[in-house]
């Protein structure tokens, strides 16, 4: 592997070394090396969602505390507190749910590319793009693969789908001549950013095509669209997969930062001082039953105690936390 030639080096100069395309045999190493050109994202299957949802240590605790409702006889306010825990955990499961099957649709990609391989133009699937690959632009709304640097002509694209800004953005050629190292974010005009969407592209002599139409046909269409293939810009892969601005942003909300606020930081003493209440009221339960003789049943004085819990520790204590948090 050492011996394998940098195919996009830490300088521009590097990377023009390598616009003329990679060979068929390095293309095959660097897909077994860096994988395919893909984000890997499942949905969870519902019998799974529900099972990981309601398996949670507090949902059984739930549960546990309702079933010795039921047994003392409180059969409204029990069934009434389940039918409300149940509803909120399918609730969660199905906006968990349909927050995956958003992701899933982000991180998809459903097309072609046309990829410079021994110095001929050849289709291939997105999914199997490696660094180094020089690839046609296209127009027509083409949503970008992989992350590029320009190499010739410039482009225009949308990139709110990572952004949130609505006006377009215009990409011009790389200085490749330049030895400045590249960095994505002092070439960010030079770079087109996977999942993005290409609005227009201008080859570096064809006229500007908006959506893969000529703004001045020349002769006939036929013509003029081959004039337009043949000067489409060009671009080089920089990043793929999980290693592109798409995959860091899907990153970012699978794997978010985590806020701690001085709330959060307190939090688990206050449960602490309640679990220890809890346990002293539990014992102190038995204990007094124990003493009065009124029973000598161990599951009616263990039953008495979980339910003096569940005057200290509310099952629906997590609603009431996220209350006083708002």
């Amino acid at each position: 592997r050492d011996a394998q030639p940098r195919l996009v080096g830490s300088s521009l100069c590097a990377i023009e070394a390598h616009a003329h395309g990679l060979n068929a045999e390095i293309r095959a190493w660097l897909r077994t090396a860096v994988g395919p050109n893909a984000i890997p994202f499942k949905v969870d299957p519902l019998g799974k969602a529900l099972a990981a949802e309601f398996c949670a240590p507090f949902y059984l605790y739930q549960f546990q505390l309702y079933m010795v409702w039921f047994w003392f006889s409180y059969l409204v306010v029990a069934a009434a507190l389940s039918l409300v825990v149940v509803l909120a955990g399918v609730t969660n499961v199905s906006i968990t749910r349909s927050n995956q099957r958003a992701i899933a649709r982000l991180t998809g990609i459903a097309t072609e590319c046309d990829v410079l391989c021994a110095n001929a133009w050849r289709t291939v699937d997105a999914s199997n793009l490696v660094p180094g690959d020089v690839v046609r632009l296209k127009g027509n709304g083409w949503v970008l693969p992989a992350d590029l640097l320009l190499l010739s002509g410039s482009a225009i694209v949308n990139e709110s789908s990572l952004t949130g800004e609505a006006m377009p953005v215009r990409k011009a050629k790389a200085p490749v001549g330049e030895h400045a190292a590249y960095d994505q974010q002092r070439h960010a005009r030079h770079t087109l950013f996977s999942g993005t969407t290409v609005l227009q592209i201008t080859g570096e002599k064809a006229k500007p095509r908006v959506r893969g139409v000529a703004k001045e046909q020349i002769g006939s269409e036929a013509e003029a669209e081959a004039e337009a293939e043949a000067e489409a810009p060009t671009a080089i892969v920089v990043g793929t997969g999980i290693s592109t601005g798409k995959g860091g942003l899907i990153a970012s909300i699978l794997y978010p930062v985590r806020m701690v606020f001085k709330y959060d930081e307190e939090l688990p003493i206050v449960l602490l001082i309640l679990i220890t209440y809890a346990a002293v009221c539990f014992l102190l339960t038995i204990r007094l039953i124990a003493s009065n003789k009124s029973t000598t049943d161990f599951f009616t004085m263990f039953a008495y105690g979980a339910f003096t819990i569940s005057q200290v520790l509310n099952p629906l204590l997590p609603v009431a936390l996220v209350a006083g948090q708002s």
